[in-house]
């Protein structure tokens, strides 16, 4: 077993610590690699695959969906009605004011990332992790400004930007 594979399980034993359920499934073509769910008390976090995902990746998003809960067990286990109201509408739903509070919620709860990461001594390089939350940041912005989510290829420049900027 790799180092890599090693983290994982380390993610999802942390996670399951916390009281989330974890599951994976095969991801489709164009959708999202993660998601941090509630449902009532329930709390799950889905993990989606495919054939030629990183295992970098995966641990990339592993730690998004696990700062969001850390956020939310840090909060008293308790999401504002406004935060629950925006995300549980889909995209294109939601208003203006909606979209900026997915955006600071997304930012704000980003904090977590690196803490988990150090906490599990995952030995991704902390720019790596930078760099992740950097774009996340940039994509949630974009999506609040032009309610649409920028376009694969000003993802991919972004990124190029990013390993430029953090190398």
């Amino acid at each position: 077993m790799g180092i890599r594979d090693k983290e994982i399980e380390r993610l999802q034993k942390y996670a399951e610590s916390l009281g989330l359920k974890v599951s994976w499934k095969r991801r489709v073509r164009g959708g999202v690699g993660a998601v941090w769910e509630l449902d009532g008390e329930k709390v799950a976090l889905i993990l989606y695959q495919y054939p030629s995902q990183s295992k970098t990746s995966i641990i990339l998003n592993f730690l998004h969906e696990l700062a969001h809960h850390l956020a939310y067990v840090n909060q008293g286990r308790e999401l504002s009605k406004s935060v629950s109201k925006a995300f549980s509408k889909r995209d294109e739903e939601l208003t203006e004011n909606e979209r900026r509070i997915v955006y600071e919620t997304e930012k704000e709860d980003a904090a977590y990332r690196p803490i988990i990461a150090h906490e599990l001594n995952i030995k991704l390089p902390i720019e790596k992790i930078k760099a992740d939350i950097e774009l996340d940041e940039w994509i949630y912005y974009r999506f609040y400004k032009d309610a649409k989510d920028p376009t694969q290829q000003e993802i991919r420049e972004k990124r190029k930007e990013l390993k430029k900027k953090y190398s």
